[in-house]
This record gives structure tokens, C-alpha cells and sequence, in this order.
């Protein structure tokens, strides 16, 4: 929904939390750890994680792993997603597009000379 030009913001926000209603959500134990922590200490996370990841055997382990990374990442895209487009979000749910934004800025523009 988020690569939708014309989708509404609260709909898109509504469906992502029905969603993970009833799913896990993915990626919040490792951000957990990771938040606060020092570069050596994440440095660390991440050679664990890397030798985590050697040890998976079997090609459906392998699956589940890539199937979860990409949750994870498209997780992180939609956070993203809605934090940037906030401020450009009407009362009606309806997102400014590029050129409504500039617009707006042509009209602050004329107005201060």
C-alpha cells in the first residue's frame, strides 16, 4: 500500500496493525538489543548472528531465514514510510503528492517577497 500514490494514510496504518494482530512481528528482539548499545556490542550482535545463520542446515531453514529478513526489512520500509509522510498527511488520510507540496512551497515563496 505504501508504493500507492493515492493510498490513504490511516487505511495503509489500519491494515499494517490487523495485520500483525495476528502475526508475529518481526525484528523486535534483535532491535531491542541493539538499542543503547555500544559499536563494539552491536559488532558482536552481528558476528552472532552471522555464525547463527551457518548453522542452518536445511533448505527450509534456509527459506524461513529469507523469509523473515524480508519481513523484517519490509517492516522497517513502512515505519520509514509512515514517519516520512506525516507531515504531509491531510486530515482525511490523503497524502500530498510531490507536486501539491511544491505548490504550497511556490505560495510561501511569493508570499515572503
Amino acid at each position: 500500500m505504501m508504493n500507492d500514490p493515492n493510498v490513504n494514510y490511516y487505511e495503509a496504518v489500519e491494515a499494517f496493525n490487523t495485520y500483525f494482530k495476528s502475526h508475529e512481528l518481526p525484528g523486535e528482539e534483535e532491535e531491542e538489543e541493539l538499542m543503547g548499545s555500544t559499536p563494539e556490542a552491536r559488532a558482536e550482535f552481528e558476528k552472532e548472528m552471522k555464525r547463527e545463520n551457518k548453522k542452518i542446515r536445511t533448505d527450509k531453514q534456509r527459506a524461513e531465514l529469507v523469509e523473515r529478513e524480508q519481513m523484517t526489512y519490509q517492516v522497517k520500509r513502512f515505519r520509514n514510510w509512515m514517519h516520512e509522510v506525516l507531515p504531509f498527511v491531510q486530515e482525511n488520510g490523503h497524502i500530498l503528492t510531490m507536486e501539491e507540496r511544491a505548490e504550497i512551497w511556490r505560495k510561501q515563496q511569493a508570499e515572503k517577497k
